[in-house]
């Protein structure tokens, strides 16, 4: 990968993540469905981060399988566990999947815009479990690996509907139906869009 596409891939990549909260339907955890969160998002004022007008520091952890131990029962109790840990650690912000695209049983996104339900459960679950310890979530939307399905299983969707000159993964950047695949993702899958999701 040249310079430029490996830019241009981290910067994508990047704009794919949120900060988020909890949107919960019924109107539970000070949260009106789908409307105004009491609990403030973070802010950016000029290079800090900003919580209710108060520099906001993140203490961070990566915790990318939140929603794949909550799609199995077993392993489900296993999300508190790891966000109790940090909450007693005082970290304040995880990042975790919001994405696993392809074939599998715990797929969220088994083609373009049908999706797993039980998968999108346990992530909704996660976002809860999160927000009840004022743990805030950066939700990674898509992978620029193959692990997960990521920006390669976005260009093989489109090669199995036929699209012609699709050469490598980078055309998940610059074809207009790929493109569209993710866009359509990320507006669909908006608190707009899911009695219980996730708000930008």
């Amino acid at each position: 990968m040249d310079g430029w596409k490996g830019l241009h891939g981290m910067c994508f990549m990047a704009m794919s993540m949120m900060v988020v909260a909890s949107c919960m339907g019924d109107g539970t955890h000070g949260m009106s469905p789908c409307g105004v969160d009491e609990w403030s998002m973070v802010k950016r004022e000029g290079h800090l981060f900003s919580l209710n007008g108060s520099p906001f520091y993140v203490n961070g952890f990566n915790a990318y399988y939140f929603m794949l131990l909550g799609t199995d029962a077993s392993t489900a109790p296993l999300v508190g566990k790891v966000l109790d840990e940090a909450a007693r650690a005082g970290l304040s912000v995880g990042r975790t999947m919001a994405f696993n695209d392809g074939n599998g049983s715990d797929a969220l996104q088994t083609s373009p815009g049908v999706y797993n339900e039980n998968a999108f459960e346990a992530l909704d679950r996660a976002i809860d479990e999160a927000r009840k310890r004022k743990i805030r979530l950066i939700l990674n939307l898509v992978n620029n690996w193959n692990d997960y399905g990521g920006k390669q299983q976005y260009v093989e969707w489109g090669r199995e509907a036929g699209i012609q000159n699709l050469i490598s993964n980078d055309s998940f950047f610059s074809h207009p139906t790929i493109k569209n695949y993710y866009k359509n993702h990320v507006k669909e899958r908006t608190c707009s869009a899911r009695p219980s999701g996730f708000s930008p």
